[in-house]
């Protein structure tokens, strides 16, 4: 899926119970809740998005999900840009996050991430 624009949903992008595909380049934002949700083995791909002015998560990976993100750029969201938990494990590559409420990237309850991370 290229070059769209996603909004205003509950949530804008769902992948679950082991799906996956590519998202690169498309507007995510104004989503109720998360602009991006992958859980239960969900593995999608999201390259090159803007991922913003979400409620709650910029991305939310969670019981299970895992997942590639990689040169997006992630801000002003409600809560955090990238919230990983319940045993998720997604990779975060070359991202801009920044602007958001609660804080870049939130890493709770037995959730995994492995992320590049440059200072620039």
């Amino acid at each position: 899926m290229r070059s769209n624009m996603i909004q205003r949903g509950q949530t804008c992008v769902y992948v679950h119970n082991f799906g996956f595909g590519t998202f690169e380049n498309n507007s995510i934002a104004f989503a109720k809740i998360d602009g991006v949700e992958i859980k239960d083995g969900g593995n999608p791909v999201l390259r090159g998005n803007s991922i913003e002015n979400n409620g709650n998560q910029g991305a939310n990976a969670h019981t299970g999900g895992q997942g590639r993100l990689e040169s997006n750029t992630i801000c002003r969201n409600g809560k955090s840009g990238v919230q990983i938990s319940s045993e998720a494990n997604p990779v975060l590559l070359r991202n801009k996050i920044y602007d958001n409420q609660h804080c870049g990237i939130s890493v709770l309850e037995s959730g995994q991430v492995w992320a590049s991370v440059s200072a620039d």
